[in-house]
């Protein structure tokens, strides 16, 4: 083991820098009920989630979807849904807010802009994991109880490259607020919200690959034992959180959220289309490593080891080639199901 990670490290002072993470064909949609794809989605999960699946889409408030091409092994983000709350916390430190909690197979999160969400996994393979749950979402300052199903998928297009969709079917409990969701509010607070933050998971996700995939320097720290210099950068990183974290005064205007352009009808499949903003690597290497070191154990160390060399490895004019065929036909994304 020894061995291969010394000669994947010597690799990399010939290959160089990765190039940064590939994000394509991204898309978020409104779409009406599917009666074949919610059979599938009660098809699957296990027996303890049927009924609230079968629930929630045959009859959702909102179903809406995000869909995007990853330049991103489909193997490290697999296993992204086996480490919910280290990730979730990690996105912290990348300038999120969730805190998620897990007691037994039940996690909590919280989003901190009024999201609070409690949900288990009800279907977990190597391409797909339907989450089912329960929580409260506050709009314009007024709190809605509901159910939830959020379906996301990934299916490789290559080796390094993946397509993911991510479907979520919200229904609001209190039938007389969800008679106002629909009728009312048509798409408006409710699913522009839902959409809002659907993307904010999305760009969650992509900055945490970015800290994994983009720099070239972590596989070597990684791969050695740690040292003074990252102890020094992790508590450096904790306090500069903790700082961040300190209440602020509240500023006076109105934010950009209640500015937002409403719309007065429903158009089912109506597609947005947005960049997610990849930027510059916020943790340095020494932070991201001395994180990831004390959040996961060993086992988990040497699968993104793993990862990582075979990442760098395929660095060159083959992997360049095959971003290029992705780019390409970025605009024509497979429906799948819907």
């Amino acid at each position: 083991m020894r061995t291969t990670l010394a000669l994947c490290c010597s690799l990399l002072l010939v290959i160089g820098s990765a190039s940064a993470i590939y994000v394509s064909g991204i898309e978020r949609k409104l779409l009406e009920p599917d009666p074949e794809f919610s059979g599938w989605v009660t098809g699957a999960v296990n027996d303890e989630a049927r009924k609230i699946a079968t629930e929630v889409t045959g009859d959702p408030t909102l179903l809406v979807r995000s869909k995007a091409d990853y330049g991103c092994p489909v193997e490290l983000y697999n296993w992204c849904f086996d480490r919910v709350i280290e990730l979730a916390e990690m996105g912290n430190y990348l300038g999120d807010s969730y805190r998620v909690e897990r007691e037994g197979e039940l996690y909590r999160g919280d989003d901190g802009k009024g999201l609070v969400v409690d949900f288990f996994v009800a279907h977990r393979s190597e391409r797909a994991v339907i989450y089912t749950g329960q929580g409260t979402l506050t709009v314009m300052g007024i709190p809605s109880a509901g159910s939830f199903v959020n379906v996301i998928e990934f299916d490789p297009l290559d080796e390094n490259t993946i397509r993911t969709r991510s479907t979520i079917h919200v229904r609001v409990d209190n039938g007389l607020k969800r008679f106002l969701a629909r009728v009312v509010f048509a798409v408006s607070d409710l699913e522009e919200t839902v959409k809002e933050k659907l993307f904010e998971l999305d760009e969650t996700v992509v900055k945490v690959l970015n800290q994994l995939l983009d720099d070239p320097a972590l596989l070597p720290v990684l791969s050695s034992p740690a040292t003074a210099a990252e102890g020094a950068a992790w508590a450096a990183l904790e306090d500069r959180v903790a700082k961040a974290s300190e209440p602020k005064k509240k500023e006076k205007g109105r934010s950009g959220r209640g500015k937002r352009r409403r719309s007065r009808g429903r158009e089912a499949e109506a597609v947005e289309t947005q960049e997610i903003e990849q930027g510059e690597l916020v943790l340095s290497t020494l932070e991201t490593a001395a994180y990831l070191r004390d959040r996961l154990p060993d086992g988990d160390l040497g699968r993104i080891n793993g990862i990582l060399s075979r990442w760098y490895a395929g660095e060159g004019p083959e992997r360049g080639a095959a971003m290029a065929g992705v780019e390409a036909n970025a605009g024509e994304l497979d429906p799948g199901r819907n």
